[in-house]
């Protein structure tokens, strides 16, 4: 986990591979289910997603500084991703599916 609280930091910018998800299993930080939805929320909470007062998710993002300096948050739209965002949340949530996390 990057000092920003992400589990991927440049998951906006480059498309991730499978083999560095399932790497995620090799961690000591966290479980590998918990560490997959960390990496598909931290995608949505860059642009500003609004999670419930009180989830984890609200807590964990309202720490770090980039987050709570998003001005306008919001429900996020699919559209509102890059190509390597889409890419990267596809791959993601096929390996959640897959180990039957989602």
């Amino acid at each position: 986990m990057s000092k920003d609280g992400f589990v991927f930091e440049d998951s906006s910018v480059r498309i991730i591979t499978k083999e560095e998800i399932l790497d995620l299993q090799n961690t000591k930080r966290s479980t590998f289910q918990r560490l997959l939805r960390m990496s598909i929320n931290e995608i949505y909470a860059r642009k500003g997603q609004i999670f419930n007062t009180k989830e984890v998710n609200d807590n964990y993002y309202g720490q770090y500084d980039w987050y709570r300096d998003i001005p306008n948050k919001h429900i996020v739209k699919w559209n509102e991703f890059n190509e390597q965002e889409k890419a990267n949340l596809r791959l993601l949530i096929s390996v959640e599916e897959y180990y039957g996390y989602r």
